[in-house]
């Protein structure tokens, strides 16, 4: 493993992006307490925020169910469970995500095709 040198100066960002880096995946930003006017100001947001809130209705709905559609659901999500449980969490990977694909449909919680099989009970 090699050692990054920087000036004395970019030090604390190293250990920064350091951090950033270890905690990327995990749901540490709750957007709602954190600065919720995003979702009014930054229309894609809005929109993120209204599938992540139809998609935690679903995630309830499916709990109930005895099929194993939740399981499915959790699948496509790349076991992102926290997408069903809160939708104003995001993780430091979620939110490049937003800005990596403006302009463009799929963000994690928005538009995900979901097909839920019906069984007989």
């Amino acid at each position: 493993m090699s050692t990054l040198h920087l000036p004395p100066s970019l030090l604390g960002w190293s250990s920064a992006l350091k951090f950033l880096t270890q905690i990327r995946n995990q749901p540490l930003i709750d957007l709602k307490l954190v600065n919720e006017s995003l979702y009014d100001h930054v229309e894609r947001m809005g929109r993120i925020r209204r599938s992540r809130e139809q998609l935690k209705l679903l995630g309830d709905y499916l709990i109930m169910c005895r099929s194993g559609a939740l399981k499915e659901l959790s699948k496509r999500l790349d076991h992102r469970h926290y997408l069903l449980e809160c939708p104003h969490k995001y993780s430091v990977a979620d939110l490049r995500q937003v800005r990596a694909s403006r302009g463009r449909r799929g963000f994690a919680g928005e538009n995900i095709p979901i097909s839920v099989k019906r069984g007989t009970s």
